[in-house]
């Protein structure tokens, strides 16, 4: 395919073009647009509730040192 071709995709890369640039950074737009959405969307809707640990209490009044 000619589309394929290295030749006509760097004259196509090269060649300096306003509206293509427009399309380009619109499709770039929407894929980020539609990554950050779904990223949102699933951190609201799917939560996840962790389980409540018991709190670890250290008490320097009740230390008793160990034999050796």
């Amino acid at each position: 395919m000619i589309f394929f071709n290295p030749i006509v995709i760097s004259n196509k890369i090269q060649h300096n073009n306003g509206i293509l640039k427009v399309k380009s950074f619109a499709a770039s737009l929407l894929v980020h647009i539609a990554v950050v959405s779904a990223a949102f969307y699933l951190s609201i809707s799917h939560r996840v509730e962790l389980p409540k640990e018991n709190p670890i209490m250290i008490s320097l009044a009740d230390y008793t040192p160990a034999a050796l």
